[in-house]
């Protein structure tokens, strides 16, 4: 009986493995093979067994991967057409003897409109009117340098960063902006003029998990527990290629840019580079954050699934949005990384911690939270022996569910795990110095 549950054990993991492996990347990359291959072989399961388990799974995702693959040909259609109406009206517009300015106009009157049979101008006028409506932009952040004998921290001068964030509706339009957004940072000198921005996460409690009522959640977000998280100090943005560069000497990233966040980096190599950057630091130590640290500072006090608000656009962040969250237009699926903070900030002045990578946390992966810490600390296992460790955040590769500030995932492959939707940012705590 011991033995039978033992087995039934390893196929559960492997399936497990095997489902959040074709989640993050599909159609699975050679790498990703070799290590389903490799954990197949540490499980000592038959090829029979693993087709068995692999088969429901892939035929559910091609079929998905079929549909999406539907959705985005039809979209290129349509942008297709838009672009012919546009260059249309643009060829009338200047055989035009007269040009008249359009007023703004609300979406019922372009749908009576358009159901009359409008001209080609009207019409492509019009739909730019309300695409670009959909467009969030926020002005530049204002960053304020240090003065001569001001306050610093953690024993580097206090930088301050005005900025702006945006909340939206469930139909993925805004409906608050808040223009006087401050926070408080110390650049990390990497040299050759490369730094990195550390933002002040002022301390707090928040309530961890997710309700049972918001989609997409996952047994694996409850049960809900209130955390207190002390002060600390958080990357601005994802660990950058520049950055890991600069640090480890080498750039391991399948899309280059010295802006992009880097990836393809393992649990092993986040926590090696937050070794050699505490090397290069006056006492100053940084590590991945926890869990709860990282929640805690991709909610920065709000409730809603995201940060934002009800749901993500494609002007809030870089993921699958193809997909839709609530009731909010499908839109571009940019299918790569993007320069780090090219989205709003939340009001803590952090970018990206809705896509864009996944982020590696130091905490071992738990099914659930009973018997989370209360103190804001990583949930490790008494020997470190746990092979599994957390991700957060959701990639440009996943759909806006896996992209909520609750959403969690672990590292199918363990601590070596690579992969090009897998990046990280770093904490650093310590007592404020002035």
């Amino acid at each position: 009986m011991e033995r039978e549950q033992q087995q039934q054990q390893k196929l559960e993991q492997y399936r497990h493995s095997f489902s959040q492996a074709v989640e993050q990347e599909f159609p699975l990359t050679t790498a990703s093979r070799r290590q389903l291959r490799r954990l197949q072989q540490s499980l000592q399961l038959t090829d029979k067994q693993r087709t068995q388990l692999e088969e429901p799974i892939l035929t559910q995702k091609e079929a998905q991967y079929r549909k999406q693959q539907e959705q985005q040909r039809i979209r290129q259609q349509q942008e297709e057409q838009r672009l012919r109406q546009q260059r249309e009206a643009d060829r009338r517009q200047q055989q035009a003897t007269t040009i008249t300015t359009p007023t703004p106009i609300t979406r019922k009157q372009f749908l009576k409109w358009a159901g009359l049979g409008g001209g080609g101008l009207v019409i492509a006028v019009v739909a730019r009117q309300i695409l670009d409506s959909l467009q969030i932009v926020v002005a530049k952040a204002i960053y304020i340098a240090p003065t001569e004998g001001g306050p610093k921290l953690l024993g580097l001068p206090q930088w301050s960063v005005e900025f702006e964030t945006v909340k939206v509706n469930a139909r993925g339009k805004e409906v608050e902006r808040n223009s006087k957004q401050q926070a408080k940072f110390f650049k990390e000198e990497l040299g050759n003029g490369i730094s990195l921005e550390m933002v002040e996460i002022p301390g707090g409690s928040f309530t961890m998990g997710s309700p049972a009522s918001e989609k997409g959640q996952r047994n694996s977000e409850s049960p809900q527990q209130e955390v207190k998280v002390p002060t600390f100090f958080m990357g601005m943005f994802e660990v950058t290629q520049q950055q890991y560069q600069q640090v480890m000497g080498k750039n391991p990233s399948r899309f280059k840019g010295e802006k992009h966040p880097v990836e393809r980096v393992s649990w092993n190599d986040a926590e090696e580079f937050c070794k050699k950057l505490s090397q290069k630091t006056m006492g100053r130590s940084y590590r991945l954050p926890s869990e709860a640290q990282w929640e805690y500072a991709c909610r920065a006090g709000t409730k809603t699934p995201f940060h934002y608000g009800e749901t993500l656009t494609d002007s809030l962040a870089n993921y699958r949005a193809s997909v839709t969250y609530a009731s909010e237009p499908a839109r571009e699926y940019r299918e790569k990384t993007t320069p780090v903070g090219s989205f709003p900030a939340n009001a803590f002045g952090l970018y990206d911690m809705h896509g864009n990578v996944w982020e590696w946390c130091a905490d071992d992966w738990h099914a659930n939270y009973d018997g989370v810490p209360r103190d804001g600390s990583a949930w490790i296992e008494g020997n470190d022996s746990n092979s599994n460790k957390v991700l957060r955040g959701g990639s440009w590769n996943n759909d806006p569910d896996r992209c909520r500030c609750a959403s969690r995932d672990l590292s199918t492959f363990g601590r070596d795990a690579v992969s090009y939707v897998i990046g990280f940012r770093v904490v650093c705590v310590g007592a404020r110095t002035t």
